[in-house]
């Protein structure tokens, strides 16, 4: 447990009891967790709170993975109207919303749609807020630790229905954005390393059901494309041991594709399914469906992921149907797993092309150009 340092021990106390009464007496509370669930390392409280006193838990993109996907508390991925309608009205008609950390940018306000209640709770780093209620000077750790033990006497409330569900697909079904992330829905195990580059691939890899124990790296708030290459270095360094998927962009490849090579020199095996959709599908979604500055130089990717390689410690594969993704899926993992990914550069998921109009409106207004 940590200590009480720098931090109001009166207002920590004062704000974990003003919490807990407002979840007890609440009929539908939800936790919305941001990345400073992962950063203060809070998971394990939050996850026994919401146990204890039966509260729903959704995430934005930045806090996906702060919170076990499999529980039957958890309600998915909430990014405003850009989301799941179900998931929306949960987390906007909550009678206690407790934000943790929530930072409302783009990609996490489903370009700025959500309409988050005026009661919310919010638990930021060194403050809590609820309307004319504040507590400053507290902490997030020092807080849930607190609201743990108030919590641990209190009886468990009427469980509700799990809102998730499951799509089923074969391998007749042609390869599209949806059947492919259908696949790796089914393809994912417990506590794999999962990195989303900022584009589609997050909004397809956001959209998926983390089995227990799995971590998921993002960047939203800045969206700086190319980063997850280079962060996959990290993770594998750090991680070694554990199944790690990284799913990236043509575009975004394109701009940190040296990192590769430290990857296998030192002979990590991680899967990079690399997205080739001809170009930046995210910015044809905006703006510019068909024009010249969306489009990418053409590639022999698994040429160059070869140039790399030494010795053998690489396994390329491109797939363009269904049936080939399966079957390489299902070979042997002894290797580093480049598999690119040929999709149609206007294949969009509805959610980005919901944020690509957002992301217009928002930047031209009613006079938005649209180039083809």
């Amino acid at each position: 447990m940590l200590k009480y340092k720098d931090v109001n021990k009166a207002n920590i106390e004062k704000s974990a009891q003003f919490l807990f009464a407002k979840l007890k007496n609440a009929k539908s509370p939800v936790f919305l967790l941001d990345m400073d669930a992962h950063r203060f390392h809070i998971n394990t409280e939050i996850e026994e709170i919401a146990n204890k006193l039966n509260v729903k838990v959704a995430v934005v993109s930045g806090g996906k993975s702060a919170f076990d996907e499999t529980s039957d508390l958890f309600s998915g991925n909430y990014a405003g109207k850009l989301g799941k309608k179900e998931i929306c009205l949960a987390v906007e008609q909550s009678d206690c919303l407790v934000t943790i950390g929530y930072r409302p940018v783009e990609g996490t306000s489903g370009f700025y749609s959500s309409e988050l209640p005026d009661s919310t709770i919010e638990v930021c780093k060194n403050e809590v807020n609820c309307n004319d209620e504040y507590f400053g000077g507290t902490n997030p750790k020092l807080l849930f630790e607190y609201l743990c033990v108030l919590a641990k006497e209190h009886p468990l409330l009427e469980k509700q229905d799990s809102m998730l569900s499951e799509v089923k697909i074969s391998d007749k079904d042609p390869l599209t954005q949806a059947t492919f992330w259908n696949t790796i829905q089914n393809f994912l195990q417990e506590k794999d390393v999962i990195l989303a580059e900022n584009g589609t691939s997050n909004f397809g890899a956001g959209s998926l059901k983390l089995p227990k124990d799995c971590d998921y790296i993002h960047q939203p708030i800045w969206g700086s494309i190319g980063f997850t290459l280079g962060a996959l270095l990290g993770t594998l360094l750090a991680s070694p041991e554990r199944r790690q998927l990284l799913f990236i962009g043509d575009g975004s490849f394109q701009l940190t594709a040296q990192e590769l090579s430290t990857i296998i020199r030192h002979k990590l095996k991680p899967y990079i399914f690399l997205i080739n959709n001809d170009g930046y599908t995210i910015e044809r979604a905006i703006l510019g469906r068909n024009a010249k500055y969306n489009d990418i130089a053409e590639w022999n990717y698994t040429q160059l992921v070869s140039s790399f390689d030494d010795g053998n410690n690489t396994d390329c594969s491109v797939v363009r149907s269904l049936e080939e993704l399966n079957s390489v899926l299902q070979e042997p993992h002894d290797k580093l797993k480049f598999i690119e990914i040929m999709l149609d550069k206007h294949d969009i998921l509805p959610a980005l092309a919901y944020g690509g109009k957002r992301t217009a409106e928002i930047d031209y207004g009613e006079d938005s150009p649209v180039l083809e």
